[in-house]
């Protein structure tokens, strides 16, 4: 008796298991584009996010930067307008790459501009890098999250 093997079906699945599965990955593509405020760097039209408790909305103008230093001015307002004098901490991250920032991110509100904050980040190379705000004021921690991209200079 003769043993042979038998022979493996390389990519053919029946249309009962490729229907749900395109369905999944579909649904899967439209919920990620979503999940962070991001856009053309090359646009110069403001991004606007909501925070992720719904309080406040942040628009920022600033798509595209170079690396170091850098300031991104980030409008907040809520329900009755500017949303001043708010404790705000910010921090960056590089997604692809799996960290962060080598500095301190600092966000200062503007003097004589209401509701204006700006972020002073540290970018340590070109790409695309998340911006993440926290807002605490009287123990309510929501975040607003937007992406920038770090051009090479």
């Amino acid at each position: 008796m003769v043993c042979e093997p038998k022979q493996a079906r390389v990519g053919t699945y029946p249309r009962s298991v490729l229907k749900p599965l395109h369905a999944l990955l579909l649904a899967c593509a439209v919920a990620l584009t979503g999940c962070a405020a991001s856009g053309d760097p090359a646009d110069d039209s403001p991004l606007v996010v909501d925070s992720d408790g719904g309080t406040w909305t942040a628009e920022v103008t600033v798509r595209a930067t170079g690396t170091g230093w850098v300031e991104v001015p980030m409008t907040l307002t809520d329900a009755e307008g500017a949303a001043t004098g708010l404790a705000i901490e910010s921090d960056v991250f590089m997604p692809a790459h799996g960290h962060g920032s080598s500095e301190r991110i600092t966000t200062t509100e503007l003097e004589g501009e209401p509701g204006v904050y700006n972020v002073s980040a540290f970018f340590t190379m070109p790409g695309e890098w998340e911006i993440t705000s926290r807002v605490d004021p009287e123990g309510l921690d929501e975040a607003v999250v937007f992406t920038v991209e770090a051009l090479s200079e």
